[in-house]
């Protein structure tokens, strides 16, 4: 934590994180009127299963000020939506083994079994125009960034070079001494932001800071979110 002087402005700023190496992956600043909208569209988390966006959606639902909890299948993922104490929307998402062009958007129930949701998902990720399995669109992916000279490592070479299981991202060891109901096996995933010229900065991520336009479209309405046109990029 600590204050920031910015000329005649002062502000609070909390720095977080579940990383030892990594000062901080999230920062929480004040100065936000409590009357003023968020920017932020979604900050999205990863999660290893289903098991655990169940047991993240209940601990959800008895936390004070959390609301809009809804749940969504986009073929690529399952994902869990909520909106923080504050309004900010957040997501939780469990990545599956195949790809559709995005948006996409089906209803998850996450009272089915995982055996139940799989094959829904899959079932519609077939007869969905663009199929293919996730392996096959992250080969093209990198290949499409890496003959472009856009392809950049996310690895910190000393401790993310050591991971060899998927698990251990999420990393499961809480110290010494776990609390009785876990915190969430969460780890940081992409962010996004609310923007009024979305062509000027799309060709400014895009062609300024090298990402690549992975899909683009409208997303339909769902719950309390509203239906918005969507750019992702990587």
């Amino acid at each position: 934590c600590g204050h920031v002087h910015a000329g005649p402005v002062e502000f609070d700023m909390s720095f977080m994180t579940r990383r030892p190496w990594e000062h901080h992956q999230l920062v929480i600043a004040g100065g936000r009127p409590a009357d003023m909208q968020s920017t932020v569209q979604q900050i999205g988390f990863l999660a290893p299963d289903l098991a655990e966006l169940r047991r993240i959606k209940a601990r959800l639902e008895r936390e004070p000020g959390v609301s809009d909890i809804e749940s969504a299948d986009h073929g690529v993922s399952w994902t869990l939506y909520f909106r923080d104490p504050q309004g900010n929307r957040i997501s939780a998402s469990v990545t599956t083994g195949w790809f559709v062009p995005q948006p996409a958007y089906w209803p998850l129930d996450l009272r089915e079994s995982d055996a139940e949701i799989a094959r829904t998902t899959e079932a519609q990720c077939r007869a969905t125009s663009g199929f293919r399995t996730r392996a096959e669109w992250q080969a093209q992916t990198r290949e499409t960034l890496a003959g472009m000279g856009r392809l950049a490592s996310q690895a910190v070479p000393s401790v993310d070079a050591k991971i060899t299981s998927r698990d251990s991202v999420f990393r499961r060891p809480v110290g010494t001494k776990p609390p009785a109901d876990p915190f969430p096996r969460i780890a940081m995933h992409q962010v996004g932001i609310y923007v009024s010229d979305m062509a000027r900065l799309t060709a400014f991520y895009e062609k300024t800071l090298g990402y690549l336009v992975t899909g683009s479209g409208k997303m339909p309405a769902f719950g309390a979110q509203a239906a918005a046109e969507i750019v992702y990029l990587t």
